[in-house]
C-alpha cells in the first residue's frame, strides 16, 4: 500500500479550481474597463463634435443652431448605434460671435456598467460606513466649452 502523500490524483482539479475563477475575474475586469474606456473616447467625441457644431451657423442662418438641434445633429450622425440616445444640454453666455458655447452629454443607465455600480456601492458602504452621495456610476458625461465664430 502506498502512503496518501505520494498520491497527486486530482491536483489538476484543485489547482483547476483555484486559478480558473481568478483568471476569469481577471479576463472580466479587463473587459469592463476596455467598455468604459471605449464609452469615455465616444462620449468625449460626441461632445466634441456638439460642441463644434453648435459654435458655427449655417451661412445662410441668422441664429446658432438650439439644443434640440445639437442633440438631432448627434444623434443622425455621431451615436455609434450601440450607446442609447444621449441627453444634450447646451449653455451659452452672450449670443454672438466670440460667446462661449458649453455642450454637455450624457448616456444614462448604461446596463453593462450596473453590476459594478452595484458592487462599488456596496464596498464603499462597508468601508467607508456611507456610500458616496449623488454618484451614479451607470451615467458617463462630458462637457465641452468652445468660442462661437
Amino acid at each position: 500500500m502506498k502512503p496518501w502523500r505520494n498520491d497527486e490524483r486530482g491536483a489538476a482539479a484543485v489547482e483547476f479550481a483555484i486559478v480558473f475563477p481568478l483568471a476569469l475575474l481577471f479576463i472580466f475586469t479587463l473587459m469592463y474597463f476596455g467598455f468604459r474606456a471605449l464609452i469615455a473616447v465616444a462620449t468625449n467625441e460626441i461632445a466634441r463634435e456638439g460642441a463644434r457644431f453648435a459654435s458655427m451657423r449655417e451661412s445662410n442662418a441668422d441664429d446658432f443652431p438650439t439644443e434640440a438641434e445639437v442633440e438631432a445633429f448627434l444623434d443622425a450622425t455621431h451615436n455609434p448605434g450601440w450607446l442609447p440616445a444621449a441627453d444634450v444640454s447646451l449653455t451659452s453666455v452672450g449670443d454672438g460671435p466670440g460667446s462661449r458655447v458649453t455642450v454637455t452629454v450624457t448616456f444614462q443607465d448604461l446596463g453593462l456598467l450596473d453590476v459594478t455600480g452595484s458592487a462599488v456601492r456596496a464596498i464603499s458602504a462597508v468601508f467607508f460606513d456611507t456610500p458616496p452621495n449623488g454618484v451614479d456610476f451607470n451615467d458617463v458625461s462630458k462637457s465641452v466649452a468652445v468660442r462661437r465664430e
